[in-house]
């Protein structure tokens, strides 16, 4: 049997551990790995244009998977203001940001443990915290900018909420968990499936006091879109209804990817974890096949660390890609010019616009393609013999110079026949 001191320094060194696993998990390679597609691009360029033009908004970008006749709801504002002073401290670096992205979800679980630990003991309160530093899963939403990240952060800091209102009750602590579950709102309308769970427990356990508590923070931290909603004739929830009623066919085959329930699975295991607690016949064995799936789930993701084996985009097209396209097109010292791509399904190339923006350069805008006289093409082979409107807006035209990129993808320079 070990002495509680030698117990107390074996907890110590599992604790460095884990802590040292957790960094090297989503930060080793990070430029090979880093996720720097249209999404990411798109809203980093909403959050900018909000800093420069110094303007309030309280709606994010549409939800396209339910757009239906154009019209679709909206996410809520949390993603621009929660990625604002990420993007002001790295000088809108898509990399650093990505890394204080990391550090976010490294200090919410942390405190998620913690908290969780006062109740269930330290040593499965370690155990929770090694399952959010290995599990692929949680590895895979958190070394890069976007809103289903941000939504598992709040995640484990709604469990911390949790966690805080079991141990001691306090008003803030129900004011505090239903701010963070508005923030989720914003994040995704499928958050909104965890309110009447939550409400229906507070009810019980904590009776209607609390429970106007926790519905008076969901709408302090949802405030952004019920505003939006009240000044223009609940556009969103009627919309949600359109939808119902028109989405026809495509209900049948309607279904949603593995992000947008990621929100979900910081719970999956906190609820493990509390039932491992209650046990008491079969606590230790339980407890050994948790220990398991870390130690697979270790495995699994530091494959993909040591690789540099991106998540969730082409293995063939990286960030570092991406950097050297920039570089090869600022170094031309044009202005006024166009960028698009055939390689993948953003043909405006939103994330090379935004790195060239980032430098200074002066582009064309996306709805400009007829009036662009030079335009930098990313493709396979000979851009021009693609059919797409970026393409098509500049013809005729002809291939002034080519760069090879990668083994895969050339980067070619398009001039307009008879200049505009």
């Amino acid at each position: 049997m070990f002495t509680k001191k030698a117990k107390n320094r074996l907890y110590i060194l599992a604790v460095i551990l884990g802590v040292g696993l957790f960094l090297f998990l989503r930060l080793y390679r990070l430029t090979d790995r880093l996720n720097f597609y249209r999404d990411t691009a798109d809203l980093l360029g909403m959050t900018r244009a909000v800093w420069q033009e110094k303007k309030i908004t309280a709606l994010g970008p549409m939800v396209l998977t339910t757009e239906v006749n154009g019209r679709s709801i909206f996410y809520g504002s949390f993603y621009i203001y929660a990625t604002l002073p990420l993007a002001l401290l790295t000088n809108w670096d898509p990399l650093w940001m990505s890394v204080l992205v990391a550090i976010a979800q490294f200090v919410a679980i942390s405190l998620a443990s913690l908290a969780f630990a006062k109740r269930v003991g330290r040593g499965l309160g370690l155990l929770f915290f090694l399952l959010g530093a290995t599990f692929p899963a949680f590895v895979n939403y958190s070394n890069w900018i976007w809103n289903p990240n941000y939504g598992m952060i709040l995640s484990f800091l709604s469990i911390f909420a949790l966690e805080a209102i079991m141990r001691k009750p306090k008003p803030l602590y129900f004011v505090l968990l239903g701010i963070l579950t508005g923030f989720s709102l914003q994040l995704h309308w499928l958050y909104w499936l965890v309110v009447p769970i939550f409400s229906v427990y507070l009810l019980a356990r904590y009776k209607v006091r609390k429970l106007i508590l926790f519905l008076l923070g969901l709408g302090i931290g949802n405030f952004p879109f019920f505003f939006f909603e009240l000044r223009n004739n609940f556009y969103n929830t009627l919309t949600v209804f359109y939808i119902i009623q028109n989405y026809g066919s495509r209900a049948s085959t309607f279904h949603l990817p593995e992000h947008y329930y990621s929100i979900f699975y910081p719970f999956l295991p906190y609820f493990a974890v509390s039932l491992i607690h209650k046990q008491k016949r079969w606590k230790r064995e339980l407890s050994g096949f948790l220990l398991l799936v870390i130690i697979l789930s270790l495995f699994a993701s530091a494959q993909r660390a040591i690789a540099g084996q991106p998540f969730g985009i082409y293995e063939w097209w990286t960030y570092k890609d991406q950097l050297k396209t920039v570089e090869i097109i600022s170094s031309q010292g044009e202005e006024y010019y166009n960028v698009a791509n055939v390689i993948y399904a953003d043909t405006r190339e939103y994330p090379i616009r935004y790195l060239l923006e980032k430098k200074g350069q002066k582009l064309m805008p996306v709805d400009a393609y007829p009036r662009t006289n030079t335009l930098y093409v990313l493709s396979r082979g000979n851009p021009l013999e693609h059919n797409v409107w970026e393409i098509d807006s500049i013809k005729p035209a002809k291939i002034i110079k080519v760069w090879q990129i990668t083994p895969e993808v050339k980067l070619y320079k398009i001039e307009r026949i008879g200049k505009i």
